[in-house]
């Protein structure tokens, strides 16, 4: 009997060993897990701020563009008397 109980003793050393070496596979997995995590965030983080970035160059573009159009507009709405100031032309009286 006392045979069994040694080889009983044995595999729960060596089961023993493999949960201890699954259980380091783990936590470096999951400190690798977290190393990664944090480089994503700080990732996102750095496109969050160029998006925001882009969107404010963005805007002030769009807003010089509307500045240009709306000054041309009020050129082309001006032309036709200037035209006629430049020929000459007097309206009947």
């Amino acid at each position: 009997m006392a045979r069994a109980k040694s080889e009983s003793n044995g595999e729960l050393r060596d089961a023993m060993a493999a949960l201890v070496r699954a259980q380091a596979i783990l936590v470096e997995a999951n400190a690798d897990a977290a190393l990664r995590m944090r480089e994503h965030e700080k990732e996102a983080t750095e496109l969050r701020r160029e998006a925001a970035r882009i969107e404010q160059e963005t805007k002030q573009t769009f807003a010089r563009v509307e500045a240009i159009l709306l000054e041309h507009s009020r050129i082309l709405h001006a032309l036709p008397e200037a035209v006629r100031q430049k020929i000459g032309f007097r309206p009947p009286d």
